[in-house]
């Protein structure tokens, strides 16, 4: 490989690139190819890099390897490792491996926390090797780097635009950011031969009050930030491919001692936890007194046996990926109930979840071309659940129960979901009809737990623009209860609506995961 290249002479903008062009309007996967052979060309023939054995770089072919579809349809960090790759490659560097979970969520953090807080600079909380220690990478890398970009309105390709900026625009910080980016530091000894180093991509939006120490034009509304955090491991890291979780679990009770056994799993340690009463528990974060290597059996003796009593039962499968005990991956969210004593477990007027098939409900749309699907992503437990779809376009998406219900004074309604929407622009509601579907109301007063994240914008069309909603990241599974009880003794529908705007973000937007629904007598 070749070492680094030099810097530019001068700065080559993207609006120079696109013939005047502003980086805000691009739209298209060809303009942004354009503005990337366009800087390339400018390269080759600069005084201060021609000449050198890299040059001339071959031309990028971003629209040859994906349709905008396809494109949007990566993650954040899957569309910069292509470009970063590409940048590499045409300079005979050596190509990152892949993106890394744990350095994701490092970048990811960094990001949502310079949003929150109004600032833009590295280190603010802590240095990069700390907070990639606090992943359960210590001592698995032997070097490491950081870029940051932000983006003072809102763009279709803010990865893109800011991997150009470091690489072509980027002399008032004396390329820094293209040193980092094109660094030859990369020691090719882990991992697939001729590649080497794992990257993360953090990327957010705040859409109004943004603003950092020394920036005379904010506040900018909306503004956006790209995290780009890199590796160099000096060990194998992976991203720990879950194991396959067990497909039977029994339980058998003998007096107040509990027996479980489970079978089809391929982990190399499995969990068991109990709760009391509580169906929906998360398992605990370490194994006391819990764990069992290669087993298929496990006990639990001298339970309560208060009448009336559940106990809920959970087998894990882990998989500890030969890092650390913390970066372990667990699967098979496994539910099981006991009534020791007499009385009866009580009953709901609904519950659902999403094991049986999709009988139990309506999908619809208002806009668009997109329904709610049911699907094994995301499940909350043990493997189903809906998704819709956060999509590119205008949509309006209605999940909605197939039987009205009467609630009770005390009855209240209880789901468990996952989501990844474009803060502020897409979001999530959850409705009431009274008659049958004719009209809906959105249940935001009702919300006891979990509420919803912040208003959606009315500047694109949104369905739901104005209101409060599910919006941005839950950052895993999220329950949310609404009390019922205003409605008492009236016939109720409850739908999920996912809306989305006519305004395409285009990165790494997932959409909203829907399980474990119950409404209680």
């Amino acid at each position: 490989m070749q070492a680094a290249p030099s810097n530019p002479s001068v700065d080559f903008p993207w609006n120079v690139t696109n013939s005047g062009t502003n980086w805000w309007s691009v739209t298209t996967l060809q303009q942004v190819q354009d503005a990337f052979n366009a800087a390339r060309t400018f390269e080759n023939n600069d005084a201060n890099t021609s000449g050198q054995a890299y040059v001339p770089m071959p031309m990028m072919n971003l629209t040859g390897a994906f349709t905008l579809a396809q494109w949007q349809a990566l993650s954040a960090g899957e569309r910069a490792l292509w470009l970063l790759n590409d940048e590499r490659v045409a300079r005979d560097l050596l190509p990152y491996e892949g993106v890394n979970s744990a350095v994701t969520t490092v970048a990811q953090d960094y990001t949502q926390w310079l949003l929150d807080n109004n600032q833009f600079d590295h280190n603010l909380t802590g240095l990069l090797g700390g907070r990639l220690d606090a992943q359960g990478l210590t001592g698995q890398y032997s070097s490491s780097g950081e870029n940051l970009a932000v983006h003072g309105t809102a763009v279709d390709f803010p990865v893109a635009l800011a991997v150009y900026n470091w690489n072509y625009d980027d002399s008032s910080s004396a390329w820094g950011h293209r040193e980092n980016d094109l660094n030859d530091s990369l020691v090719n000894n882990t991992g697939s031969a001729g590649s080497e180093g794992l990257i993360g991509i953090g990327l957010g939006t705040k859409l109004t009050g943004y603003s950092f120490p020394g920036c005379g034009s904010c506040p900018w509304e909306p503004a956006m930030i790209v995290t780009f955090d890199w590796i160099d491991p000096s060990v194998e890291i992976n991203n720990c491919t879950a194991p396959t979780a067990p497909t039977a679990v029994n339980i058998s009770r003998t007096g107040n001692n509990v027996a479980l056994t489970w079978s089809g799993g391929t982990a190399s340690l499995y969990e068991r936890w109990h709760a009391v009463n509580n169906p929906y528990f998360t398992p605990g974060s370490s194994c006391t007194g819990n764990c069992a290597a290669n087993a298929t059996s496990g006990q639990n003796t001298g339970l309560a046996s208060t009448p009336g009593t559940n106990y809920f039962y959970q087998v894990v499968a882990a998989n500890s990926c030969n890092v650390k005990a913390t970066a372990t991956k667990r699967v098979g969210d496994f539910s099981f109930a006991i009534t020791p004593g007499t009385a009866p477990p009580s009953s709901d007027l609904f519950s659902d979840n999403m094991e049986n098939g999709s009988s139990k409900w309506i999908v619809s749309h208002a806009l668009g071309t997109d329904d709610w699907g049911l699907g094994t992503a995301n499940p909350h437990s043990p493997t189903h659940a809906w998704f819709g779809n956060d999509v590119g376009n205008l949509s309006d998406q209605f999940l909605t129960m197939a039987t009205a219900v009467t609630p009770s004074s005390s009855s209240v309604l209880t789901f468990w979901h996952q989501y990844n929407l474009e803060s502020g622009y897409d979001g999530g509601v959850v409705e009431i009809s009274l008659n049958g579907g004719t009209t809906w109301t959105n249940l935001e007063s009702q919300i006891t737990l979990g509420n919803y994240d912040a208003s959606i914008s009315t500047g694109f069309n949104s369905p739901i623009g104005g209101q409060q909603a599910f919006t941005g990241t839950s950052s895993g599974q999220k329950e949310t209860k609404i009390a019922l009880g205003s409605f008492s003794g009236s016939s109720v529908l409850i739908r999920f609506r996912l809306a989305t705007d006519d305004f395409n973000e285009g990165d790494g937007w997932d959409g909203w995961y829907i399980d474990d629904v119950t409404i209680s007598q």
